[in-house]
């Protein structure tokens, strides 16, 4: 009887685990949203090139500055040196006075 309990409970934690894992995923989109995102594609945020699984400094800092799932390129976004390199994201991405607006997502995806 416990060994069914526990089947249970690790099948309902497994199926919360994926319910509760959308946070931010690698969308194709937010290439766009960043200045010059075409130029590195998913590599931008993330350290495999292809997109998806972890992210990389900058990434993380984009993350954390989602708006309704869009990239908030603003000032602070700009102004932050994410990998610690001596140059701001803006400076790197070709645009340190944040002149570019971001585009919206587009549809549902």
């Amino acid at each position: 009887m416990a060994a069914g309990r526990s089947r249970v409970v690790k099948r309902l934690l497994f199926a919360l685990f994926l319910f509760l894992d959308v946070s931010v995923e690698a969308r194709s989109f937010r290439v766009g949203q960043i200045p010059n995102g075409n130029v590195n594609q998913c590599a931008n945020c993330h350290l495999n090139p292809g997109g998806g699984g972890l992210r990389n400094t900058f990434g993380q800092a984009v993350e954390a500055g989602l708006i309704s799932g869009d990239v908030d390129w603003g000032a602070t976004l700009a102004a932050l040196d994410s990998d610690g390199d001596g140059f701001t994201n803006g400076q790197e991405l070709q645009d340190p006075l944040r002149r570019r607006r971001r585009e919206k997502r587009r549809g549902g995806s």
